[in-house]
């Protein structure tokens, strides 16, 4: 049984929708890690992402390309871990203020320019 959520471009999952990994990837995009009874697509009508993670997610990827860093490098400046760097340029993780304040010294820019996209 599917059941409709009130967040736009989400559906519940049933139980044995949830447990099948066919689903793990629907439309080319992924299953949100932090959603996992939802479907989430995290974008609107546009494919323009609205999701807060991974809006923050590509600003740190842009930065970390723009200075020539290798996730294993931004990871080690910012002393956390390579996976958790990875999960957070996928949109994957959700950042603790401790850790973007960490991804900011890594990246050398202040907090603030890591999410002034986010709208």
């Amino acid at each position: 049984m599917t059941e409709v959520s009130d967040e736009p471009g989400c559906r519940f999952l049933s139980a044995d929708e949830y447990a099948s990994p066919t689903l793990t990837k629907h439309r080319g995009k992924r299953r949100s890690r932090a959603c996992p009874r939802f479907q989430c697509f995290a974008s609107d009508d546009c494919g323009v992402p609205t999701d807060p993670r991974i809006i923050f997610g590509k600003r740190v990827r842009q930065l970390r390309l723009e200075r020539r860093l290798s996730r294993e490098k931004l990871a080690e400046l910012a002393d956390l871990h390579r996976n958790y760097v990875g999960g957070v340029e996928r949109g994957e993780r959700n950042a603790s203020l401790l850790n973007i304040v960490k991804l900011a010294h890594g990246l050398n820019v202040r907090p603030a320019k890591l999410i002034e996209p986010i709208r």
